[in-house]
């Protein structure tokens, strides 16, 4: 198994070790805000909801001005990391992309040096261009969802906390 991974990462070149690399980021901040929102966030919630609840004044100006804070300091702490993992998500199909085009650049060579009689070379050079192809697919279509997913969280967190603090937001 972990020879056949090697194999597969040697394969890919340079930009598969990129792509690997970059998904093991992305999904620490993935796995970072699931927690967040799921254990973290709830606290953090409540916290806010009862300062809000335990004051007295909630219709002046300055009352207005506290709810805003409270709720833009809150949307804020539920979309951290949420355009870092976009960025991800969007980086991917075009270092695939650059897989593709340092491969095909290798299967070029092949065929100035050997004149293309031999296909072996040039078999390596074509699965150089196509592993880092379909990595960088695979890894934003995983990416695609995950974000949706946190995404979709993440808007029904904000409107929860709007509903606390009296703002439909």
């Amino acid at each position: 198994m972990i020879l056949a991974t090697q194999n597969f990462l040697e394969a890919g070149g340079l930009v598969l070790w990129l792509i690997l690399l970059m998904n093991f980021f992305m999904w620490a901040l993935i796995f970072e805000r699931w927690w967040y929102l799921k254990f973290q966030m709830p606290v953090y919630q409540q916290r806010t909801a009862s300062f809000w609840q335990l004051r007295s004044d909630k219709k002046s100006w300055q009352a207005e001005q506290i709810r805003s804070y409270l709720l833009s300091k809150l949307e804020l702490a539920i979309d951290q990391h949420l355009n870092v993992i976009r960025t991800m998500m969007l980086v991917f199909p075009l270092l695939g992309l650059l897989g593709t085009v340092t491969g095909m650049i290798e299967v070029f060579n092949v065929i100035a040096v050997t004149g293309g009689g031999d296909a072996r070379p040039m078999a390596y050079g074509v699965s150089r261009a196509t592993i880092p192809t379909m990595a960088g697919m695979v890894s934003a279509i995983a990416a695609l969802l995950a974000y949706n997913f946190l995404k979709m969280h993440c808007q029904s967190e904000k409107q929860k906390i709007a509903q606390v603090l009296g703002l439909e937001h």
